[in-house]
């Protein structure tokens, strides 16, 4: 009943966690909310690697032991409610795990998985003490310095959690580093894992460090040198510069591919290195207008943007023929396979030289 009790307090805070998330749905689409998703994932990584703890502030501490105290012994509903109270006075080692656990399910929206994780949570929590209860200490893992190496681990787990919010704010060079530097403190946390001696973990964890920079910048050469569309976008952040490139499109009779991005989607910068860059995609979008309606910013413009073709978020493409007609049946939500678009890109290119009179077997018009 204890151990259900906190588990019940959990999954409660899972749901509540998740409707805030639905409701703020629109405003995850913020920059300024990734930033504040990335401070506070970095302070719960500095907290876990025990740069400072993080618990209840003492009064308040003080005020749910003396609750607790006052419960009777003895009942099954007296030990389901000092389970529930107990939680919230729970040792700083679990706090920053449990924050970012609702930090991600908040942006989920999902009451039913925000309830089940943290009953899980929960319940995982008071596992030891039911094993107690049950065949006494024998079971449970001596206390020693495994505890503080379990919590640096989960240090890391937020910080790639910090890094993974930074990649949608920041431009792909940045995040790119980002990751580099996450995965450094990575190989430094194995090597401290696996090697007791000071003096060589500093040699080892250099060597490896250097070795993860080197491989990053052959790995930053190679796909430079891989041709991509980005530059032969046109970006477009008003319906007026939207609606003055459309009129020319059409005066010239090109078909025109508006390609909704923003820098915080991570599927947009998936589809730049995945699907844009391949030859053939390339090449088959040489006839194209190429616009890309950059909707970064939460604001009047970018809505006005996404409601012209009802476009419920990045990324998106829109197909638009040379006649100036929209192409719905062409119309792309979500990440895109190269060779997916490529089959759309020829389908569109053929109804376009059938609009020309052309034949499109010959390409004679």
């Amino acid at each position: 009943s204890y151990i259900l009790g906190g588990a019940v307090t959990y999954a409660i805070a899972g749901v509540i966690a998740a409707s805030i998330g639905y409701s703020l749905a629109g405003a995850l689409q913020s920059a300024w909310l990734s930033w504040v998703l990335v401070i506070l994932f970095s302070v719960l990584a500095l907290s876990l690697f025990g740069f400072f703890e993080l618990q209840l502030p003492l009064a308040l501490q003080n005020q749910l032991n003396r609750l607790i105290s006052r419960r009777k012994s003895g009942s099954i509903l007296g030990a389901f409610m000092i389970g529930g109270i107990s939680n919230l006075v729970l040792s700083p080692c679990v706090t920053a795990p449990l924050a970012g656990a609702l930090v991600y399910i908040s942006t989920t929206g999902n009451q039913w998985l925000g309830a089940a994780a943290l009953f899980a949570l929960g319940f995982g929590s008071g596992l030891p003490l039911l094993l107690i209860a049950v065949f006494g200490k024998s079971l449970l893992p001596k206390t020693g310095a495994w505890m503080l190496q379990v919590k640096k681990v989960l240090a890391v787990l937020m910080l790639a959690m910090a890094v993974y919010m930074l990649s949608k704010v920041v431009t792909s060079q940045i995040s790119e580093i980002a990751y580099l530097l996450w995965a450094m403190v990575v190989v430094s946390l194995i090597v401290n894992l696996a090697v007791t001696t000071r003096k060589t973990q500093y040699v080892l964890s250099a060597a490896l460090s250097c070795g993860l920079v080197l491989s990053y910048i052959a790995y930053s050469d190679f796909f430079r040198t891989r041709a991509t569309l980005q530059e032969s976008f046109t970006v477009v952040t008003t319906s007026t510069s939207l609606e003055r490139i459309l009129a020319q499109a059409k005066l010239d009779k090109r078909p025109v591919l508006l390609d909704y991005y923003a820098s915080w989607c991570v599927a947009c910068k998936e589809m730049d290195i995945q699907t844009f860059s391949d030859p053939l995609i390339s090449q088959k979008l040489k006839d194209f207008t190429l616009i890309r309606v950059d909707v970064s910013d939460n604001n009047a413009q970018t809505k006005l943007l996404q409601q012209r073709y009802q476009v419920i978020a990045p990324p998106s493409l829109v197909f638009i023929d040379g006649s100036g007609q929209v192409l719905d049946n062409f119309k792309v939500t979500g990440f895109i396979a190269s060779d997916k678009l490529g089959l759309n890109l020829q389908a569109i290119m053929t109804d376009q030289l059938k609009l020309r009179g052309c034949d499109a077997t010959t390409m004679n018009c």
